[in-house]
Parts: structure tokens; C-alpha cells; sequence
């Protein structure tokens, strides 16, 4: 399920596969992104300069860049999702897939879980910033959701 905004910017719920394409040119990049691993997050990582960020986020259009939140750990930029679900279980159960995601990938972002949302919030501590594990991360997660939730 994908929550869309319509021509005059209603929400509409739609059912099926996402505007997240996961093969053809343009996926290439993602599906690419999507099987490298996050262990790569290391101290001194380089931060992604915003010309960098922008064309990664080209490929994961439902991710947005925000400001840290405030009263919260983290001080800098992130990387973010809502990702819609019909009900709480289906959230539970992808934020529990996506929390074994990164304990694998040794790379742990912020899950939020609220009735049909799970928000994802990503950042590398250690380099202050959005790094490429981030953005590795937000691919792998992508691909959970088409394959598995939508």
C-alpha cells in the first residue's frame, strides 16, 4: 500500500507496487545500493555532500532529507521515511524485519511505530551527518517494503 497525493493534493491510498522501481534504468542504481552492505560505516566516513545526497534520494523518491528533531539525540541532518501500512501488525511486523536488517548490517536507525506508520530515520553519528551506509541502509529497507509490504 502507497499513501500518493493526487493532481490537487489529496492523500490516496493505492494498493499494489509503489512508485519505487525496482528494475529498468533507472532502479539499476538502486537495486545496486540496495545489495551492498552498510559495514562500510566506519569512523571517518565522509559525509554526503548535498549534490551526492540529492542524486542518491533521486533514486529513493519517498525519502526526504530533515533537520535533526528537537529535544532528541541527534544533532544533525537526516535521511527519513513514513512508510504506510493498513494496520498496526503489518507495521510491527516490518519494523521487526527491518530491525533484523540492522543488526546484520551492524548500522541501527531510529524506528518509529504508531498505527499504520512505521517512520525511519537515518544518520551516521560518528561522521555527523548522512554517509553512504545511510543511504545503503534506506535502499535495503525500500526493497522490504516493495517485496514484502506493498
Amino acid at each position: 500500500m502507497a499513501r500518493l497525493r493526487d493532481k490537487n493534493g489529496a492523500t490516496k491510498w493505492t494498493r499494489g507496487r509503489t512508485a519505487v522501481p525496482w528494475a529498468g534504468k533507472k532502479g539499476d542504481r538502486l537495486v545496486a545500493l540496495a545489495d551492498k552492505s552498510c559495514r562500510s560505516c566506519r569512523e571517518g566516513a565522509p559525509r554526503l555532500g548535498a549534490e551526492e545526497l540529492a542524486g542518491f534520494l533521486g533514486e529513493l523518491p519517498h525519502w526526504s532529507v530533515v533537520p535533526p528533531p528537537s529535544g532528541g539525540s541527534a544533532t544533525v541532518a537526516q535521511v527519513e521515511r513514513d512508510f504506510p501500512f493498513l494496520d498496526f501488525v503489518s507495521g510491527l511486523r516490518f519494523l521487526n524485519r527491518a530491525a533484523e536488517i540492522a543488526e546484520e548490517e551492524n548500522h541501527h536507525p531510529e524506528l518509529t511505530l504508531s498505527w499504520g506508520h512505521v517512520v525511519v530515520r537515518i544518520w551516521t553519528h560518528t561522521a555527523k551527518g548522512v554517509t553512504e551506509a545511510d543511504v545503503i541502509l534506506a535502499a535495503k529497507y525500500e526493497r522490504l517494503f516493495e517485496r514484502d509490504f506493498s
